[in-house]
């Protein structure tokens, strides 16, 4: 949509063919924690070929959303995302060789 952002979880180990339900639920709740703003950021998309899941976020919340994730990325930000990105990890060290979160697309 018009003036959104979109962040992706990029998950190298799985597909959306091959994850468990349950699991992806958890790597979805705890991206959604990590990126905060409920009523601004939504499920964007699952891309084909490794897993990738796409939020999108409004554009009124995007410099929130961003602030806290670079926070994050930094060892700062709220208690709940930096939790958030710690369940993400542990999850990630179960199951996978890496993983990575971008901002991927902004369209105005």
């Amino acid at each position: 949509m018009l003036g959104e952002e979109v962040y992706e979880l990029y998950i190298d180990s799985f597909t959306p063919e091959t994850i468990p339900m349950a699991r992806l639920a958890d790597y979805m709740a705890s991206f959604a924690e990590l990126l905060g703003n409920r009523e601004h950021v939504h499920f964007g998309r699952l891309k084909p070929g490794s897993l990738s899941v796409a939020a999108r976020v409004d554009e009124i919340a995007q410099r929130k959303v961003d602030k806290r994730v670079d926070e994050v990325r930094y060892g700062g930000g709220p208690q709940p995302a930096r939790k958030a990105l710690t369940e993400i990890d542990d999850k990630l060290a179960e199951t996978t060789r890496w993983a990575a979160l971008f901002a991927v697309q902004r369209t105005d």
